[in-house]
């Protein structure tokens, strides 16, 4: 689908975020100079503890130049700080473009990068800014400006204004269309406080909140789009859009005008979801922030959330996907919810630090899932097929509990804040899915402070830190403060829960123990249960019971008794039939397969599983093709038994029809998440009739932070099918060192492996066999980028030894050397150097194809491997294809369901022999 025209947003980081007026016309710009905008009220951003502090006001004129291409290229204006040095201390402005970091955007729902395909750092390109007073520049310490108050002796009223100019060159983002761009703060920001001390962070300091009013001048052909005026926020945003004819529907809800800017009809099915989830959010949070006034917009490029009055919502660019999102999944809904929720988390209440970041992203989280949960109609990612049928059904609460599983294997140490409620790590080293664990802590307490009592202190927390920034010690404190709807036993159990979910490495983990039933003279019937906990966050659960008549009964759990478990009790009028630990799933339970009185389920995908349980095992299966170097042509079918993301059973099962050759895999892993500890049981067979029987115990990562280390002890039973003399046993110790860092340029990796066959384990041999490789990739550009993988291994040994024991030149998890010829032979010393480089590609198919065009490279690669014994050379070099296919989701970037590659090898030397008749191999696993 051909889009026309484009859209882009422009957002002023001023220290106050608010849009432009409603009463824009979508028009053409007037001439000379576009729209002026009216005058934003701001409430200031205190310091602990706060004092009473005048508030300066901002008046910005600004207008957007284009260059030759009628395209944005810089925005100039003035900045008049009114009553700027009224506290008596030094101001200090943040010059966005100056700041090494700028684009690294976390403010998008960061729950979604798990879903994401980042394919790199966001990259900018050509971003300036230059600030002067009365015409003589400032210097920047970085991209900090410090500015000193005058004496105060100095009686003199026109020092009470500070006039800046400023001309700041507009970024282009890398890998979009050449009309859709992303802007943020093109003018100079008034920071709340100077930085102290050395390692501070721009983005670590909160705006400075202000009165401000502005105006805007479009170029000519272009629209402002943006809410009313004036309002108390922290950013100044508007979109600016042209080339399209666009419509507005304005609506009222709850007493907000909600304006839709839209380019497709269909565009407008998201009015009944607005209209049910913002009163529900404003009886959560109190009222809307923003001017009573919501603009909602529709684009086709990525956006960032918590934009005040500002709401912009990408459309897929592929056809297929985008009817997926407008008629078979909610996932546009769901990012329409939670752009709201961001309205106020977000939006009109910043963390205090950008490492404190998961307290709003979390309180924004549990609101959603409230949100979600009270419209059946959109609480499920998929779509009715027909009224009360889904062929499909995830719902919001699954993946909220899907993101915490994530967490919990990938950082299993990860604690949130010390015992004084700082955050333990800098927003870097934190992983982007912490978040959920404070969504998760949320949801507990309600479940103890009861659902009233929870949403009065949200809103009160809500009222009291609008328009401010908030820090972990802050909603720590506003647990314990009176008046409180809590009573002081709630109040005192909330604060102990919080300080567990923050300070703790563990999750809740639940076990039914005993379920008893008792007929009661009267016709009645009592169950009785009794819970273990095991998790080190220990609060009361909540029991189910469901009897005979279908009703379920709930009931907490009364205190501890000597014993040490939790004990409920319930009288039902039928007979009780089951029994569930947190029926209603109040927090993330660490393992459900232990929390019900009925056995563990079993279902099928394809088949009749609908939905992915967290309490019975799920069997996942998908047939494939795939050829290998030096392999034939080989169909497969993969699959998985799974405890919804944690514990597995894998098993694949491959031929080469042509070649009658067939081998397989089954794997199972136990995992043990709280000390960072997999135990893994291998049998393997594969092409070449080497049989493997593997067992080992690995813990990764070693410890928490940069670099992911990982350690392993495995034992394996190896022998080759047919030869009784070739059994043997080994034993292996392996480790790997990988750098993690999302916003590195480069990454790097290795691994080595060191496995022995004892005396006496083997009939008439022994070796040990050494191996190890270093891996090393960098983005050269946002498109491009080059991998190297140099890789060694070395065999000892006495005695004749099996030939699995061998190195083969063409395994690709060892010396990958892709050479298409299986006469090679096998190996005792190899070391191979890997090269490949990656470049942008296009392919001229239509988007309905579902081949991710802007993630689509060329591949160049040159193998070379050296074999020492036997003395043998290998070269190889060819070129080929990424071919990702996949598509746009709203809110979260592009989504890649299948990465293709696909290689042609053109040139084969072997010892100084030359092959040029090529060869195409291919596969979906990403090893090529």
């Amino acid at each position: 689908m051909k889009r026309k025209g484009g859209a882009f947003l422009l957002c002023a980081a001023l220290g106050a975020q608010t849009a432009l007026g409603a009463g824009v016309p979508l028009g053409p710009a007037k001439k000379p100079g576009g729209v002026p905008v009216g005058r934003i009220a701001q409430a200031p951003v205190p310091r602990p503890p706060p004092a009473p502090v005048r508030r300066p006001r901002l008046d910005l004129d600004a207008q957007v130049q284009v260059d030759s291409d009628g395209l944005p290229s810089s925005v100039r204006g003035s900045l008049v700080i009114k009553d700027w040095h009224t506290d008596g201390g030094p101001h200090c402005l943040y010059v966005p473009y100056a700041d090494g970091d700028y684009g690294l955007d976390r403010a998008v729902t960061r729950r979604q990068e798990m879903f994401a395909d980042k394919n790199g750092r966001q990259v900018f390109e050509g971003g300036q800014s230059a600030v002067s007073l009365g015409g003589t520049p400032l210097l920047a310490s970085g991209a900090i400006i410090r500015l000193e108050p005058p004496a105060a002796t100095v009686a003199d009223p026109r020092l009470d204004d500070l006039t800046l100019s400023f001309d700041s060159r507009v970024p282009r983002q890398a890998g979009t269309s050449p009309d859709e761009w992303f802007f943020d703060g093109f003018a100079p920001r008034l920071l709340h406080s100077c930085p102290t001390g050395s390692g501070v962070q721009p983005r670590d300091l909160p705006g400075m909140a202000a009165d401000l009013s502005f105006s805007i001048k479009a170029p000519d052909g272009w629209n402002l789009v943006g809410p009313g005026s004036p309002l108390t926020a922290a950013h100044v945003a508007f979109a600016l859009m042209r080339g399209q004819q666009l419509a507005r529907m304005s609506t009222d809800v709850a007493g907000i005008r909600v304006d839709v800017v839209y380019k497709t009809p269909q565009f407008l099915d998201i009015l009944p979801t607005v209209q049910k989830a913002l009163p529900l959010l404003v009886s959560i949070f109190g009222d809307y922030p923003f001017n009573k006034t919501i603009t909602i917009v529709e684009t086709s490029e990525l956006q960032r959330a918590g934009l005040p009055g500002l709401i912009a919502v990408n459309r897929a660019q592929q056809g297929l996907f985008d009817r997926m999102q407008t008629g078979w999944l909610n996932w546009m809904h769901w990012i329409v919810v939670s752009q709201l929720v961001k309205q106020w988390y977000g939006g009109a209440i910043l963390p205090r630090s950008a490492r404190d970041e998961w307290l709003t992203a979390g309180i924004a989280e549990f609101a959603l899932t409230e949100a979600l949960g009270r419209d059946p109609e959109r609480y499920n990612l998929f779509a009715e097929y027909k009224p009360g049928v889904r062929i499909l059904s995830l719902t919001f609460q699954q993946v909220t509990e899907l993101t915490a599983a994530t967490l919990r294997r990938v950082s299993p140490f990860a604690t949130i804040t010390t015992p004084q409620f700082d955050t333990v790590d800098d927003q870097r080293a934190q992983s982007p899915l912490l978040f959920v664990k404070h969504a998760e802590a949320m949801g507990q307490m309600k479940g103890l402070a009861g659902e009233q009592a929870f949403v009065g202190f949200l809103r009160q927390l809500t009222a009291a830190y609008l328009h401010k920034t908030i820090a972990p010690s802050d909603f720590y404190a506003f647990l314990g403060k009176r008046p409180s709807p809590f009573s002081p036993t709630v109040r005192d159990e909330l604060q102990e829960s919080l300080k567990q979910w923050w300070t703790n490495v563990g999750w809740p983990d639940f076990e039914l123990e005993d379920f008893k039933q008792e007929h009661l003279p009267d016709g009645r019937w009592l169950a009785e249960m009794t819970a273990s906990q095991q998790g080190e966050i220990d609060y009361p659960p909540l029991f189910g019971v469901l009897d005979r008549a279908g009703k379920t009964y709930f009931v907490r759990a009364e205190p501890k008794k000597k014993d040490g478990l939790w004990h409920a009790v319930v009288a039902t009028p039928y007979q009780p039939v089951r029994a569930d630990v947190d029926p209603t799933h109040e927090a993330f339970d660490d393992d459900r397969f232990n929390n019900s009185s009925e056995p563990t389920g079993l279902q099928f995908f394809p088949g009749g599983a609908e939905t992915l349980k967290d309490d019975t095992y799920t069997v996942v299966w998908l047939p494939y093709v795939y050829r290998l170097p030096a392999e034939p042509l080989s169909v497969g079918v993969s699959g998985a038994a799974f405890r919804y993301i944690t514990q597995a059973l894998f098993m694949k099962f491959e031929v080469a029809p042509k070649d009658k050759l067939g081998g397989g895999e089954v794997r199972k892993r136990f995992t043990f998440d709280d000390k960072a500890v997999q135990l893994d049981l291998n049998l393997k067979q594969d092409y070449y009739n080497a049989r493997v029987a593997e067992a080992g115990i690995a813990r990764s990562p070693i410890w928490n932070g940069e670099p992911l280390a990982g350690l392993a002890l495995r034992t394996r039973y190896k022998q080759q099918v047919g030869i009784t003399s070739s059994r043997h046993q080994t034993f292996v110790l392996a480790g790997s060192v990988k750098s993690t860092d999302p916003q590195a340029t480069c990454h790097a990796a290795l691994s080595g492996e060191f496995e022995k066959t004892p005396p006496k384990f083997a009939k008439g041999f022994e070796y040990d066999r050494s191996l190890g490789s270093l891996a090393g990739d960098c983005n050269i550009t946002a498109r491009s980028g080059i991998g190297t993988r140099f890789f060694y291994g070395m065999l000892r040994s006495t005695g004749t030894v099996p030939d699995p024991a061998l190195f083969r030149p063409t395994e690709l998890s060892e010396a990958r050397l892709r050479i298409d010829d299986s006469g090679l032979g096998l190996l005792r010393r190899v070391e191979s150097l890997s090269t490949d480089l990656m470049l942008p590609f296009y392919v001229p198919l239509p988007s309905d194809s579902m081949l991710l065009t802007r993630q689509l490279r060329w591949r160049l690669f040159y193998d070379y491997g050296r074999a020492l014994e036997p003395k043998h050379e290998y070269r190889s070099a060819g070129m080929g294809f990424l071919l990702p296919f996949g598509g746009d989701l709203a809110g979260a970037g592009t989504l890649s369901l299948t990465k293709l590659t696909l290689l042609g090898i053109f040139y084969s030397g072997v010892d100084g022999k030359v092959s040029r008749k090529p060869s195409v191999v291919f596969d979906l696993s990403g090893d090529l």
